[in-house]
């Protein structure tokens, strides 16, 4: 009779198992966890540029909006698009905004006449706003822009004298 510790089944063209193959598993992670932070940190930055685009698209159509009323120097919007990004956490320290009218370059948006084209531009360098510091997406001095483009609603009368229809 042979003893259990001899006697090992084996499976029809298995191959007997191997003792030193501990430290595989350990070596394939150490060369792969390099690539998965990369991955991992690209995503972040990616994440964290788009979410930035769509606060400086936010921030320029307000911006528009109150510069198309027409009640608004460009000093005043620009303060009003630099404090709109200051409450959403973004740093204002490198951040550029641009009021003009396309219609009539160099005339104030609160000199606009009416149905004038008027654009507000922000910039802001990607380094101030990455999270890992590193440059996987894209490099610290790219800029992330946002834009926005309104009529200018200045000398457009409205009704007064709207009566409300029965019924109502």
């Amino acid at each position: 009779m042979i003893g259990r510790e001899q006697y090992v089944p084996q499976l029809r063209g298995a191959a007997p198992p191997r003792q030193g193959r501990r430290g595989v598993a350990a070596v394939e992670c150490a060369l792969l966890l390099p690539f998965l932070f990369l991955i991992l940190f690209g995503t972040l930055e990616v994440g964290r540029v788009l979410d930035v685009h769509e606060i400086l698209t936010q921030a320029a159509s307000t911006g528009g909006r109150q510069a198309s009323l027409g009640t608004q120097t460009n000093a005043q919007v620009q303060q009003s698009v630099l404090n709109y990004l200051s409450f959403a956490g973004i740093p204002t320290t490198h951040a550029t905004v641009t009021v003009s009218d396309l219609t009539q370059p160099g005339v104030d948006v609160s000199q606009a006449t009416q149905l004038d084209t008027l654009q507000v531009l922000v910039t802001l360098p990607a380094g101030d706003i990455t999270w890992t510091g590193t440059t996987l997406v894209i490099s610290n001095t790219s800029l992330i822009v946002g834009q926005s483009c309104w009529n200018s609603a200045r000398g457009l009368v409205y009704p007064s004298n709207v009566t409300v229809p029965p019924g109502y």
